[in-house]
């Protein structure tokens, strides 16, 4: 009886042993499940490719253009500012030939595109800036934000590009956002998105360019201070709720045939104040070519 009261003891204990050990196994299965935490990068500088999914906060220095290649994200913590260096070390950029001031234009030279930098990838950032790391911060300062599927901004400033916000592709969300200080555009939707509440101004050629056929619902939006204050291409545009005041141009409507929802808008006649987009101490842009200047007037 001693011998078989002993062993029911021990096989008792061995019972309870292996189910600690089998609950330990599958906590340990779950976590190798479970997908990594993305790193997180502050106050370092970044350039060229980057094949992972990362967090940016305080401050990140971009030395040259930056691509994040899908499905890869950037994920920016609020209050974190990234910012551009004049010179860019992967010698690439993105350069285009703008038509209102035909060969006068730098930007659109080998030397403006070998010199600046540009970030391309899926971007989530809320209330983080966008801006030049020059201690004088100028138009042209470097390249542009190009967004891929996915990107959300909101709540953030991007100033100081050549070209601004660029929307990609579809399913792209930009929200209480302000884009400005820009030599070209300040906001262009190649794809179809949806934005919200932004603000743009100073901005050379337009506050907002959509130049797609795909569905882009525009809404409680603010552009001034802007050769074109919306451009418009493409079809199937919702425009709700939209002030453009202070530009050459207010509304500019160059595809026959669109499909447009425009409502609640206003679009003012007054002129810009400014006196236009002024790269390396050149007049690039005038605010209005058809003028010497900007007349202020209604």
């Amino acid at each position: 009886m001693r011998i078989g009261k002993h062993y029911f003891h021990v096989r008792i204990r061995h019972k309870k042993e292996l189910k600690i050990f089998l609950f330990w196994m599958i906590v340990l299965k779950l976590v190798t499940f479970l997908p990594p935490q993305p790193p997180r990068l502050v106050n370092i500088t970044v350039s060229g490719v980057i094949p992972y999914d990362t967090v940016w906060a305080e401050k990140v220095y971009i030395s040259g253009d930056v691509l994040v290649p899908k499905p890869f994200r950037v994920f920016v913590e609020p209050g974190t500012r990234v910012e551009f260096l004049v010179q860019d070390d992967q010698a690439s950029g993105t350069a285009r030939h703008g038509r209102l001031a035909g060969g006068n234009d730098t930007t659109a030279t080998d030397e403006y595109e070998r010199s600046h930098s540009s970030l391309t990838g899926t971007i989530i950032a809320h209330g983080a800036t966008f801006t030049s790391a020059s201690l004088e911060p100028g138009y042209a300062d470097w390249s542009e934000l190009l967004l891929f599927n996915g990107s959300v901004l909101n709540g953030s400033v991007v100033e100081y590009s050549r070209g601004g916000v660029i929307l990609l592709e579809g399913n792209i969300t930009v929200v209480n956002t302000i884009s400005r200080y820009a030599l070209w555009n300040c906001f262009e939707d190649r794809a179809g998105s949806t934005m919200e509440d932004d603000v743009a101004h100073h901005c050379w050629h337009s506050c907002i360019a959509v130049m797609t056929n795909g569905t882009t619902s525009i809404e409680a939006g603010e552009y001034y201070e802007c050769y074109e204050g919306m451009y418009l291409a493409g079809s199937l545009k919702d425009v709700r709720d939209i002030m453009v005041h202070n530009s050459c141009i207010p509304l500019s409507v160059q595809s026959k045939g669109d499909k447009a929802i425009m409502l609640y808008n206003r679009f003012l006649s007054d002129k810009p104040q400014a006196e236009g987009g002024v790269f390396e101490g050149r007049l690039i842009y005038p605010s209005c070519p058809e003028s010497a200047g900007a007349s202020g007037e209604d």
